[in-house]
This record gives structure tokens, C-alpha cells and sequence, in this order.
């Protein structure tokens, strides 16, 4: 009996991974600067995702990041839903429309990518992250036969079921 609890779990684990398959996408490098004799600004920005597209946002302060009260509405660019993943993205706002002959040397903006995939709340995230797998365990030679060198290993970060499934759940996947 106790070799089938030991699959059970494993697939039941490996069907939890799948089912949600990709990190929360990242947004860096970003940077923004305000064109030459005008009121366009742009923002640039890096996006990384478990998925080809995301849907951007982007919230303006304009004192340093205590307050996100600009509203931008003439946007263009990478900006919306359909965005794809990728480096050198740029959205383009026209804060002569938006923000006209207002000025402040404390402008901070905040770029967001929302992948649309839906986390279960029993799922938790798994980092990204580095570790050693094998046995290292000072043992008799007889046990030493099975035992498998450490070796560093990396995972990607991903999202698992925080419990192990039930027979029921494993059922209705298997039909």
C-alpha cells in the first residue's frame, strides 16, 4: 500500500505545477525622461513573464511616491492589454494634455504587468533559487551504493499546491 501514497502524491504534486505554470511578470530597468522643448514624456521600460503578453498600467506621483494622483489618459505605446513580453518598451504620455503648465522635480512614475493567470488560493509561489541536491550523508559503503553525488542545482520560480491533493481531485483529473 505504501508505494502507491508515494506516486499519488507526485502526481498530484506535478498536476498542481502545470496547472499554473509561470511567476508573476517583472517589470525593471525602468526609466523615463521628458523630450526636449516639449510636454511628451517617455517611459521605458522591461517586461518578463511566464506568457508571451501582459496587460500594462502605469500610475503617476508627483511627490516622490507618496501620492499616485495623476491620472494619465493620452497614453501610447506598450500600454493596454496585448503587450508583449520583451526588452525596450516605451509608453509615450502627453502631459501637456494630462498635466498641462503644472510643474514638479519630484515626478516618479510606477509601470505594472498583470499576466491575467489566476492563482488559486491554495497555490503558493515558489522562488527562484539555487540548491543542492544529492546525498552527502556520511553513511556505510553498503548505503553509499544508492546514494547520488550533490550537485548545485537552479529552478526557475513557480507556483504549487500548498497541500496534497485528495484521491477525489485525482480522480477527477484522471477522467
Amino acid at each position: 500500500m505504501n508505494k502507491f501514497i508515494f506516486p499519488f502524491a507526485i502526481a498530484t504534486v506535478a498536476l498542481c505545477i502545470t496547472s499554473v505554470h509561470a511567476a508573476p511578470p517583472v517589470v525593471t530597468n525602468l526609466a523615463a525622461a521628458q523630450r526636449a522643448n516639449s510636454r511628451l514624456v517617455d517611459i521605458h521600460y522591461d517586461v518578463s513573464a511566464g506568457v508571451s503578453t501582459v496587460t500594462v498600467s502605469l500610475e503617476i506621483s508627483p511627490d516622490d511616491g507618496t501620492t499616485w494622483s495623476i491620472h494619465p489618459v493620452t497614453l501610447t505605446g506598450d500600454i493596454g492589454a496585448g503587450v508583449h513580453t520583451g526588452t525596450g518598451k516605451t509608453i509615450t504620455w502627453n502631459a501637456g494634455v494630462d498635466w498641462n503648465e503644472q510643474v514638479t522635480t519630484q515626478m516618479k512614475f510606477r509601470v505594472t504587468a498583470d499576466d491575467l493567470v489566476l492563482v488559486p488560493s491554495a497555490f503558493v509561489l515558489i522562488p527562484a533559487g539555487a540548491f543542492t541536491m544529492g546525498d552527502a550523508l556520511d553513511a556505510s559503503e553498503e548505503m553509499m551504493q544508492d546514494a547520488t553525488p550533490t550537485r548545485q542545482v537552479t529552478v526557475s520560480a513557480f507556483y504549487i499546491c500548498e497541500n496534497v491533493g485528495t484521491k477525489a481531485e485525482w480522480d477527477d483529473v484522471r477522467a
